[in-house]
This record gives structure tokens, C-alpha cells and sequence, in this order.
């Protein structure tokens, strides 16, 4: 039986099984790096401690002095505009020379940047910085710059890190030491911040896939096939942006933004279809509000005005995923509680991940931020997916409870069909055998009063003598079928010539036929067929008989025909 106690190891097991990959995920990464040497197994290398510098000089324009600035620096939280170039300086102080290769590690560091250490170019490109106030940029990355240790000196080394921000000025602490010792460190940190929302994609889109495909193969369940479609243009959204990661490709910035507006436009529909409220005038609303915000992404790109665009739009579209997610939770009130509270606790995790994500965007929070819905929309869509499952589950179950229940009556009512038949089999068995016996003794009387009464009522009791033979044919025909359905008579198949059956029940039938004043004709036959002689010749007879007494003019017909290999008896 499939119940929630049956059910609730295999989702123990499950649950293990997920834990345990994450385990042999995230232990390789954990693991320090070992090396094999000559004297024993495999151990630790043995590495300096790394240096992490949180403090650095900060200036725009570097024709004026800079200022002392704490590390992590955020422009906008300084009151500065966050796109720009800024730099800053920083010092290294080393006890001794390095002699295996060292790193710069850099939890945000824009894409666009010049790393100098004591004046050579290590990371990036050179920047123009006399008096720019360019704002073409990149973001803020994470990044691992690798050292050769000759650029490295004892004493004090200085590092010039330039950086050019389209958006989200500001850098993190420089984290500087020894790669073999911070390669593990960097790998984790990469891991949880690009792997970890990519695979949570990836298992999203599976299951996405999956609600598609019962969609694909039952169109009715329109809600699985929206919300799939919408969960699986996300997770690809997100595995894409992760993958590619912060484009200045004004092209490419065009292409995400349309997405997320065909996105919020999925998903105001899917939220439609679960709240049973698509109207015409909403359907129109969405399906010109979308095409509004597409066209204006493609004049954006045209016009290269897409940021101003989305600043204006992305509160618009978030306005309206608000106002069609309101009325889900009146639908949600047939739901069990716990179920009910988790879906609006997701929903409220993603809708506060959107406003914090557009604040970072905007540049409105720290630069060591993060964007928050590549975590929260898979645990949102999951579990929401996981109701809708549940719900085709639960509909499945009774359909399968409606299957038994449908089965428990069909038996039912074949056992009582088969009673009343087998009531009626010994009812007709018991009729036709009481009621032959004083029929035959009527037909008895008839003949020896025949021989008594004048010649005037002879046609009375000839007439009196047809229908009890005619009772007597019926009551042997109920007794026939009695045996048939009891299944006690059995044919005997022997070859039967059919001409002589045709002259037989021509002589029984004439006479009938004859005092109708119809004709009533045998077409001759050479043919044979096998069968029981008694059970056929029964039957032709009844039909013949019927033909008789049915036909009130012309005649009948009685035929054996061959259609291929099958021989016809016809009665017309």
C-alpha cells in the first residue's frame, strides 16, 4: 500500500543520497593539496600563512592625493558615483624571499583592472587614469592572480591595483600568500559562489524537463506544462549567466534582458492558469505589456540606452509579478497548512532575493555582495514543483482509488447478474418441466375427443390440437434454452446434408404457409456442414417458423449460400 509511512523511507534514503554527493562534492575541495616525497606517504606541504591587506590608498584621479580607505570599499556607500575608474594602493611587507609561486586573491575585482606589484603588470591591461571619468567597465569578480616569485622582494613590496566599473565600484581585501596555500580556500569559495548555483540549475531543470514531458503527454495539465516551461527558461537563464558571467557585451546584456522579461511574463501566466483566473482583458494586458518591454530592449540596444531601460523596467515587471502572485493564496487555502506556510515562505524568499538583487545591481549594497536569487529561485521552484507533484499524485491516487472502486462494482454486479441468471435458468427449467407434463396430457384428451365429437366441431378441436402443439414447441424451447445456459447440453458435430433438413421442415411449414396464402420456397442444395443435426435443425426450424407467422404477404425464402470459404444458411 502506498502510504505516507510506505513512502517515507524512500524519501530518507533520497535525502542520504543527495547528502552523501554533496559530501564527495565539497571534501575534494576541503582536502589541503598533498605531495609524495621520498621519505614516507603522502602530507600537507608545509606553506607560510597568507596575508590578507585591508587597507589601501584611494584616489579617482591620481593628480590628486589619495586617501586612506578601509578594505572592503564600496564607492556608493562613500558617496561616490559607482561607475568610474578608481585606484588604489596598497603595500606587502615579506621577512623573506619567496621561493615557490605565489597568488593575489580577490573576492571582487572588476573584469576591467591594472594589477602592478613594485611596477610590473601582472593582471589586466593599461588604464588611462590621468583625469578619466570614463564609465565603461566591467563588475566586480572574483579573482586569483598568479606571482612569479621573483617579483617579489624583501621588505616592502607595493601593489597598484586600477580598477574601471560600469557598475558597483569598490574592491575586497587583497589576500596574498603562497598558491599552494590558498588554491584550496579560492577553489571552495569559487565552488559555492559559480558551481553550487549551477548544479541547484541543473537539478531545477531536470525536473522542469520532467513536468514538461507529462504536459507533452497530457495536454490537459496545462499548469505542469506553464510552470515547467517557466522554471526551465530560468534555470537555463541562470546556468547561462553563471557560465558567461558579467558581460559587457552590450549584445549579449540585451539577449538576458529579454529572457528575464520573457520570464516574469511565464510567470504571470503560470500564475494565471493556477488561480483560474485568465481573462481576456489580463491575457491582452500581459501579451502587450510583454511586447512593450521587448521592443524596448531592442531600441536600448539600438540606441545603446539598455541600463537606463532596465532601471525603468525592472521595477514595472516586478510590480506586476506582485499583483499576479496575490491572488494564489486564496487558491492555496485547500492546501494543509504546512504546505500552504512553505509555498509562502518561498515566494516571499524570492520576492525579497528580487529587491535585494536589484539593489545590488544599482550598487545600492556592499561590494562583497551577491546576487540572491540564482540560490533562492531553485528552492522556491522546487518547492513549488514539489506541490504541483504532489497534486498530480494526488490526483493519480484517486484515479487509481475511482479504478478500484469501478472494479469493486463490476464484481459485484457480475456476481449478482450471474445469480439472477442462474435464478432464471432454474425457474425456466422448473417451468417447461412442470408445465410439459399437463400439456402433453391435454394433447392426450384433444386426440380421444376428436374421436367423440360430431363432425361440425372437428375444425374446433383441430384448432384446440395446433395451439397446444404450438404451447408444446414453446415450454420444449424454454426447456432447450434452460439446458444451454446450465451448460448440461452438449452438441454432438457430425456431417449434416442440408436438403434433407430443408424437405423436413418444408412439410412442418408448408401447411402455415399454405393457409396464409404466402409461398414459402427451399432453394435445392448439394451442400453439408457439421454441426449437431438436433440443435440446427432446431434452429433453422424457429426461424423459418418466425419467418411464417411474421409475413403477411409475398412469401419466404431459405437459402444456403458460399461467400468464399463460409457456407450461409439464409432465411428471408
Amino acid at each position: 500500500m502506498n502510504t505516507p509511512a510506505a513512502r517515507r523511507p524512500v524519501a530518507v534514503i533520497l535525502c542520504l543520497l543527495v547528502l552523501c554527493g554533496l559530501l564527495a562534492w565539497l571534501v575534494p575541495w576541503v582536502m589541503p593539496p598533498m605531495h609524495e616525497d621520498e621519505d614516507g606517504p603522502a602530507r600537507p606541504a608545509p606553506q607560510p600563512p597568507a596575508i590578507m591587506l585591508n587597507e589601501a590608498l584611494f584616489t579617482q584621479d591620481i593628480r590628486l592625493a589619495p586617501v586612506p580607505v578601509p578594505l572592503p570599499d564600496t564607492w556608493s556607500a562613500r558617496g561616490l558615483d559607482d561607475r568610474g575608474i578608481g585606484h588604489y594602493r596598497t603595500r606587502i611587507e615579506l621577512a623573506s624571499a619567496p621561493t615557490v609561486m605565489w597568488a593575489l586573491c580577490m573576492a571582487r575585482l572588476s573584469e576591467v583592472h591594472e594589477v602592478r606589484l613594485n611596477g610590473w603588470l601582472v593582471s589586466g591591461a593599461a588604464l588611462n587614469l590621468a583625469g578619466s571619468t570614463a564609465t565603461a567597465g566591467g563588475h566586480p569578480t572574483m579573482q586569483w592572480i598568479s606571482l612569479p616569485p621573483h617579483l617579489l622582494r624583501v621588505g616592502v613590496n607595493h601593489l597598484e591595483l586600477s580598477v574601471a566599473h560600469s557598475s558597483r565600484g569598490g574592491l575586497s581585501p587583497v589576500v596574498v600568500g603562497p598558491a599552494g596555500t590558498m588554491q584550496a580556500d579560492y577553489l571552495m569559495r569559487q565552488r559555492l559562489a559559480v558551481m553550487l548555483p549551477i548544479w541547484l540549475n541543473v537539478a531545477g531543470a531536470a525536473l522542469a524537463v520532467f513536468m514538461l514531458l507529462i504536459w507533452w503527454r497530457r495536454r490537459s495539465e496545462l499548469l505542469l506544462g506553464s510552470f515547467g516551461a517557466l522554471w526551465t527558461l530560468l534555470a537555463v537563464s541562470n546556468i547561462a549567466h553563471a557560465n558567461v558571467g558579467h558581460t559587457t557585451v552590450l549584445l549579449a546584456e540585451a539577449v538576458f534582458y529579454s529572457l528575464q522579461v520573457v520570464a516574469a511574463a511565464l510567470l504571470c501566466w503560470t500564475a494565471m492558469v493556477m488561480s483560474g483566473r485568465r481573462q481576456a482583458v489580463s491575457v491582452g494586458i500581459l501579451q502587450v505589456s510583454t511586447t512593450v518591454l521587448l521592443v524596448m530592449a531592442v531600441w536600448g540596444l539600438l540606441t545603446d540606452t539598455l541600463e537606463d531601460v532596465r532601471i525603468g523596467s525592472y521595477p514595472l515587471m516586478y510590480a506586476g509579478v506582485v499583483l499576479s502572485l496575490a491572488p494564489l493564496w486564496q487558491e492555496t487555502s485547500r492546501l494543509l497548512l504546512h504546505l500552504r506556510f512553505a509555498l509562502a515562505a518561498a515566494v516571499v524568499l524570492s520576492l525579497l532575493a528580487g529587491l535585494h538583487d536589484y539593489a545590488y545591481w544599482r550598487g545600492m549594497t556592499s561590494v562583497m555582495d551577491a546576487y540572491w536569487l540564482p540560490y533562492a529561485l531553485p528552492v522556491t521552484l522546487a518547492i513549488v514543483g514539489g506541490v504541483l507533484i504532489k497534486r498530480l499524485v494526488g490526483a493519480l491516487h484517486q484515479v487509481e482509488q475511482l479504478n478500484a472502486d469501478l472494479e469493486r462494482r463490476v464484481v459485484e454486479r457480475t456476481e449478482a447478474l450471474q445469480q439472477a441468471n442462474q435464478a432464471k435458468t432454474r425457474f425456466l427449467t422448473a417451468a417447461s418441466h412442470d408445465l410439459r407434463q399437463p400439456v402433453v396430457t391435454i394433447g392426450l384428451l384433444i386426440d380421444l375427443l376428436r374421436e367423440q365429437v360430431p363432425l361440425a366441431l372437428r375444425p374446433m378441436t383441430d384448432r384446440v390440437n395446433e395451439a397446444v402443439s404450438s404451447m408444446e414447441e414453446l415450454l420444449k424451447g424454454l426447456l432447450d434454452l434452460s439446458r444451454l445456459e446450465a451448460g448440461t447440453m452438449q452438441p454432438r458435430l457430425q456431417s449434416v446434408a442440408l436438403q434433407p433438413l430443408f424437405d423436413a421442415i418444408a412439410a412442418h411449414e408448408g401447411e402455415a404457409a399454405h393457409g396464409k396464402r404466402i409461398t414459402l420456397r427451399f432453394r435445392p442444395t448439394a451442400d453439408s456442414v457439421v454441426s449437431d443435426p438436433v440443435m440446427l435443425a432446431q434452429i433453422l426450424r424457429n426461424l423459418v417458423s418466425n419467418a411464417v407467422r411474421y409475413t403477411e404477404h409475398g412469401g419466404g425464402l431459405v437459402a444456403a449460400r458460399r461467400r468464399g470459404d463460409d457456407l450461409h444458411l439464409e432465411v428471408w
